[in-house]
């Protein structure tokens, strides 16, 4: 027994668990608002695209629930089969509309996305939450809304949800005549998250949330490689005359996140370029991913583009830069990542009589660690973060929850200081410097963050 649907242009097959698996995702699509006629969540629209939110739209549908011949109700289970392109993941966007005719996502009560790849001969079942918690939470189309926590993450974290489908005799055979069926169009969306007002605690970015830490083992709730930075508050910025850059100190909260303890290495980074998720590193002289024997040391020669794209491929996505600066210092009474004491053999870095020709191979300098035990906060490669480069707003008598930077300006922030450094100032933790985000340098690299599980 079978359920056969059309989305779209695109014919699919809902298995039942007597049939065999083939390669297709079943979304799975419900909802914990009130919804019906003349209730809060009237219909859903559902819109499938390949490989993102940009890409190619395979279909869109408007459902209306509670009525009609066969009063449509949730969960509504929808396949989509896969074309000859197995390896490009889907982009999946269930709006919730407070009108039974549809909506967009900028009039939608509430979305969910994902984004999630095939797998050759399975079938898999994705759910997607149109969650309470997410009304009115407004996310980048490339980003989903954490059900447990109503922040917003990479839609790539739906992934984490996928399993085995086993079947369903509920599932809605699609192609049957429903209230509304007409494409929609898809909106286009900022990729800068919106601001949050001073002492809101609603996460951003990477959209942590809190997680009680314990000792080191607390760290297991972070991907294999990144340690825990829990919740806190902090003064960011530097009060010394003439770090004009870095002021004013204002107060910002976070909410707990993960952070990768290394800069991302050429071999993590070129693991990306061979899943097709990454393009290449420049090639140019000095770039670690043309120097044999260097997979080990941080990837270098990368936009911006490049690693936050990287960052997504591991679920996560570039730290902000109060993310960044946090996980650092941890408060604003040091000046480095060890402490107050000037650089000398703490870190990678041509100053204190070490010069170097390159950058060095991560975890090589643990007396540098941050308080977080976080490597090469200081030198080694300048890092990329999310904020695009502006003045600091603020004070510091208020504190702006989980802050992502201003609007687009242009640049972006770069952190931490390089292997070239001769001075002291462009390693100290406060110090901002920024580029274009199309710029690929020998100096720079990154780290990522991510939703703590």
């Amino acid at each position: 027994m079978r359920w056969t649907a059309a989305i779209g242009w695109t014919a699919v097959v809902l298995a039942v668990g007597c049939e065999q698996p083939r390669t297709e995702l079943v979304a799975r699509v419900d909802s914990d608002i009130a919804w019906g006629p003349d209730l809060r969540v009237q219909s859903v629209v559902i819109s499938v695209r390949r490989g993102g939110a940009t890409g190619p739209l395979r279909s869109a549908r408007t459902t209306a629930l509670g009525v009609g011949g066969e009063r449509r109700v949730l969960p509504l289970y929808v396949g989509v089969i896969a074309d000859s392109d197995i390896n490009t993941p889907v982009w999946i966007e269930a709006l919730g509309c407070g009108d039974p005719s549809g909506c967009t996502a900028a009039t939608a009560v509430v979305a969910q996305r994902a984004v999630v790849p095939f797998a050759r001969g399975e079938t898999l079942e994705v759910s997607l939450v149109l969650a309470a918690r997410c009304a009115g939470v407004t996310c980048a189309n490339e980003e989903r809304c954490a059900v447990a926590g109503g922040q917003c993450e990479p839609a790539t974290r739906a992934r984490e949800t996928v399993r085995p489908f086993g079947g369903t005799d509920a599932a809605i055979a699609m192609d049957q005549p429903t209230a509304v069926d007409a494409p929609l169009a898809i909106d286009a969306r900022a990729d800068v998250p919106p601001t949050v007002d001073a002492g809101d605690d609603v996460p951003i970015d990477t959209g942590p949330r809190d997680v009680p830490v314990g000792d080191r083992g607390a760290d297991s709730v972070c991907p294999t490689g990144m340690r825990l930075i829990p919740a806190g508050t902090f003064l960011m910025g530097d009060p010394i005359a003439g770090h004009v850059n870095a002021q004013p100190v204002h107060g910002v909260s976070l909410s707990a996140y993960c952070i990768d303890e290394t800069e991302v290495t050429v071999a993590t980074y070129q693991a990306c370029v061979a899943a097709g998720q990454c393009t290449s590193a420049a090639t140019t002289a000095g770039c670690n991913a043309t120097v044999a024997g260097r997979g080990n040391h941080p990837i270098n020669c990368v936009t911006w583009t490049q690693a936050n794209a990287a960052c997504m491929f591991r679920g996560g996505r570039l730290p902000t830069e109060a993310q960044w600066e946090y996980a650092a210092l941890r408060d604003t009474r040091r000046s480095y990542p060890w402490g107050d004491a000037p650089p000398t053999t703490q870190l990678c870095w041509s100053g204190g009589g070490a010069t170097q020709s390159s950058s060095c191979e991560v975890q090589t300098h643990p007396t540098g660690n941050s308080p977080f035990g976080l490597f090469d906060m200081a030198g080694n490669v300048w890092e990329w973060v999310f904020d695009w480069s502006a003045a600091y707003m603020g004070n510091a008598t208020q504190y702006v929850g989980n802050p992502a930077g201003a609007g687009e300006t242009g640049a972006r922030v770069i952190r931490g200081g390089s292997w070239a450094d001769t001075m002291t100032e462009p390693v100290r933790s406060s110090v901002r410097s920024s580029g274009a985000p199309t710029i690929h340098d020998v100096h720079g690299g990154f780290r990522c963050s991510h939703v703590p599980l």
